[in-house]
Formats: structure tokens, sequence, C-alpha cells
């Protein structure tokens, strides 16, 4: 019990020190009865002066979300920058998606994502991003993410997670009880 202890506290700190995604990727924003997570690409780290894309996947609690019920502004804001307002289109699954030319590095960048609803009974709803990490330009993500796609610190972390735990269970069904054998035989 004490090792699964130890393991529990291992996993707990390197999942604390694993670095989040920036630009609040994959957090639900809320208003109202609708939310939103917005995805950013490539990798959740775009480039300054190559095309990023905004990618927002909305629903409701109600599961009957209509992405046509809306007419939509994505409004892209830094400290250094005079705010642009950007097209957003609507892909067939519903997915907002709306293509971005960081002008320069940063991170400082806020998306605003506002939808004026075009019926009376439906409330519109505004989503707001902040701290958009921008790179330099010729400069692009870390090799992990590069490999594994937008998600590699987590699959880095669960393979590392399922490691530990095969570790925990042969040392303590195999080598422990080997190793208290041979004591006693001693």
């Amino acid at each position: 019990m004490k090792k699964l202890s130890l393991l529990a506290l291992a996993i707990a700190l390197l999942m604390s020190t694993t670095p989040a995604h920036h630009a609040e990727a994959h957090v639900i924003e809320k208003d109202g009865t609708v939310q939103g997570v917005m995805h950013l690409s490539p990798a959740h780290e775009p480039t300054a002066t190559e095309q990023a894309t905004f990618k927002f996947y909305l629903s409701d609690t109600a599961r009957t979300f209509d992405a046509n019920a809306y007419t939509y502004t994505l409004q892209i804001s830094g400290e250094r920058m005079a705010t642009s307002t950007v097209p957003v289109s609507i892909a067939d699954n519903g997915t907002l998606i709306a293509p971005f030319v960081f002008p320069e590095p940063g991170e400082d960048f806020t998306a605003s994502l506002t939808a004026s609803s075009t019926q009376a009974s439906i409330p519109s709803f505004q989503f707001e991003y902040d701290d958009i990490r921008v790179l330099p330009a010729g400069q692009h993500e870390n090799p992990i993410t590069a490999f594994f796609g937008e998600h590699g610190g987590h699959f880095l972390v669960l393979v590392l997670i399922i490691v530990a735990f095969v570790g925990v269970v042969v040392w303590d069904r195999v080598i422990e009880p080997k190793i208290k054998k041979r004591r006693g035989k001693s």
C-alpha cells in the first residue's frame, strides 16, 4: 500500500509539472446554456506570419445547438496590434472555422467569439480565450508536439503513468516475493 501511495504522489507531481496547452485549449467556456471549446492549429502553438486556424466546437445543455441560428464575429487582439475582425465559416458538422495570420509573436493575444442570434427566442452569447501564445516566425512547436500532435504531452504522461503502474505491480507480485523467498532460504 505504501508503494501505491508513493506512485500516486509521483503521478500527481508529474501531472502538476506537465505544461498546459496555450490559448486555454480544451477549456470549456460557457455563456448561458451554450458551451464551447476552442482548438488552434497548428498544435495550439501558432507561428507569427504563418496561417493558423481557429476551430470552435459548440453545444448547448439541451443538445439541440444549431450553429446556423447565429451570425459570428471573431476578434483577435493583442497589446501591440490593432483588433482584427476575422471571418468565421461553419463546416458541415457545425464546427466554426476561422483562419488567421498573427502578425507578430507574443503571449498576450485574445480571441473573442461573439454569436448573435438570428432568432428572437434564442439568446446570443460570447466567449473569450486569453493568453494565446504565438511563436516567432520560423520557429515551430516542440518536438513532442510535432511528432504526436497537439496531445503529445498528454500521451507522454499517459505512457509514464502506465510504465510506473506496471513497475509497481511487477515489483509487488514478482520481484518482492522472490527477494523474500531468497531471504527466507538463507
